[in-house]
């Protein structure tokens, strides 16, 4: 897949080492020429540009991408208006970095395809992972089997009691590991 990072601060950077090691396209943009000259050696192309000016933005490959990422975090008024202008210009994916509350608030409101928010991820991880650090080694096997198991097993049952939920599937999944299937399948 082909992404365009607009913004190349840490968190930029990194996403743009991440998706081009997997083996994406990546093309990125940023203001600071210091952030581009950073990673321009591992994107396809970079481009040293004000985002926030229409014209700027527009020399970009935006619609031969298969998505735009604003990873800007500190600059709230840059975020918000490149995400406004790139609705304008009918971008088909846009992906935007959120850094507090307000700022996710302003981003729901564009309607765009997802809202980033990466302090909070990389927090609940970390917790996810200390839980594990501090679990007896029983509890830990236990853990990751089922862990392992959803994706097979809800293949197989994928039973939900609402019809649109997901959490009633993890339910039956549990229910189904433990002794048998609720619903019977």
């Amino acid at each position: 897949m082909k992404y365009l990072i607009i913004g190349l601060g840490h968190y930029g950077a990194t996403l743009a080492m991440e998706l081009t090691a997997m083996g994406h396209e990546v093309v990125g943009a940023d203001g600071n020429g210091l952030h581009v000259d950073s990673v321009k050696d591992r994107m396809a192309a970079s481009f040293v540009l004000d985002a926030t000016d229409e014209m700027a933005l527009s020399v970009l490959p935006l619609k031969s991408v298969d998505a735009v990422i604003v990873a800007i975090g500190d600059n709230f008024g840059a975020s918000v208006r490149i995400v406004s202008l790139l609705k304008k210009l009918k971008v088909k994916r846009i992906y935007a970095r959120a850094v507090d509350e307000v700022h996710k608030g302003v981003l729901e409101a564009f309607s765009i395809d997802r809202i980033l928010t990466p302090e909070q991820d990389a927090a609940r991880l970390l917790a996810q992972q200390l839980e594990l650090d501090g679990a007896t080694p029983e509890m830990k096997r236990d853990r990751l089997s089922v862990f392992r198991a959803i994706p097979f097993l809800l293949g197989f049952c994928g039973f939900c009691c609402c019809g649109s939920c997901g959490f009633c599937r993890c339910i039956c999944v549990c229910i189904y590991l433990s002794t048998s299937c609720q619903t019977g399948t």
